[in-house]
């Protein structure tokens, strides 16, 4: 199958290049192909969502004044909890500091002038910005809207991660400034329908990243948000085997699979799946046996899969102290 950053600009690029990207931009694609050919997993850890977030950020941020570290968020905008550090940002959305949430909420004007700010013009928004950013204005940052993530000069690409086309600003930027040495990318490749491609930009953006995703145990447990496997719009199943992630093509079938309660968990000690890569990732979609779902090998065979004991975040989660849950003690500093 030939990869969306083929160098030889056929199959996934050529439309791009010839209808929607400037010519420049894919002149700088065939720069920037020439990948290492062999990445590696150097780390994973499983643990709760929000305290993995904090580690990574804290562990970062100690690198920061050793190095000359540069950092991209690819698919952050809607939770951009790597504000304190993120140089770039990649997504469709981006949530203004006085916009609100994504999923709404209070925004910083209404809080200061007590009033609905919408209808406020543009100028009064900035003005307010300005003040919030300068000091010289008090009330206007919370948990959410710190004055990290609304004060912090960021590069904004907007773009739809799996639209090979929409990567052209990103490609041209690393063009011109050198690859980032670090690229997150949260509860983002479980949502699109052909992540390999998202994983392949990650690399050709960055040295070495980290890929946060569910575990399998969270995706397959009921009651996450109703009565059917971890969320409505999650299309995989994620694990890592034999040092390569592996995403497992979630369909409606596995809400049949009474044998895959023993595997689900909800517990948020294993909530979240955080996969350190260094060069390239080492990744693969796995959709063998869909197409013939019917046969009951297939079905024990895709449960099997899951129930591999052999997989490196089950060894992480039943052979590791359970307040560590750490797979290798490699320093982040090291990978950037």
């Amino acid at each position: 199958m030939m990869s969306a950053l083929d160098g030889s600009l056929t199959g996934f690029w050529q439309p791009a290049c010839t209808k929607r990207c400037p010519a420049k931009i894919c002149a700088a694609l065939l720069c920037l192909v020439h990948r290492p050919a062999h990445g590696v997993i150097v780390k994973i850890e499983v643990g709760e969502t929000e305290l993995l977030n904090k580690a990574i950020v804290s562990q970062l941020k100690s690198c920061e004044s050793a190095s000359n570290l540069t950092v991209i968020d690819v698919g952050g905008g809607c939770n951009l909890w790597s504000s304190e550090l993120a140089d770039a940002v990649v997504d469709q959305n981006f949530p203004d500091c006085h916009d609100g949430l994504c999923w709404g909420g209070p925004t910083v004007l209404d809080r200061i002038h007590n009033r609905d700010s919408s209808g406020l013009p543009k100028s009064t928004q900035d003005a307010v910005r300005k003040a919030c950013c300068s000091g010289s204005a008090n009330d206007c940052f919370d948990e959410y809207f710190t004055e990290a993530s609304c004060c912090r000069q960021r590069a904004l690409f907007k773009a739809d991660v799996t639209d090979g086309a929409d990567w052209g600003p990103v490609l041209e930027h690393v063009q011109r400034h050198g690859k980032f040495s670090f690229s997150i990318s949260a509860q983002t490749l479980e949502d699109l329908s052909k992540p390999s491609v998202a994983v392949e930009f990650l690399e050709a953006i960055s040295h070495a990243g980290v890929v946060l995703v569910p575990t399998k145990f969270r995706e397959l447990a009921r009651g996450i948000q109703g009565p059917w496997r971890g969320w409505l719009h999650h299309q995989w199943v994620m694990t890592v085997r034999k040092g390569t992630l592996i995403a497992n093509k979630k369909s409606a079938f596995l809400e049949f699979l009474d044998e895959l309660d023993s595997i689900a968990n909800k517990d948020t000690s294993s909530q979240s799946l955080a996969v350190f890569w260094r060069d390239t990732l080492p990744f693969q979609e796995e959709i063998r046996g869909l197409l013939n779902a019917h046969d009951g090998r297939e079905l024990t065979t895709w449960k099997h899969h899951m129930e591999a004991l052999g997989d490196d975040e089950t060894s992480a989660v039943h052979l590791l102290r359970p307040k560590q849950r750490v797979y290798s003690n490699v320093s982040l500093c090291s990978l950037s």
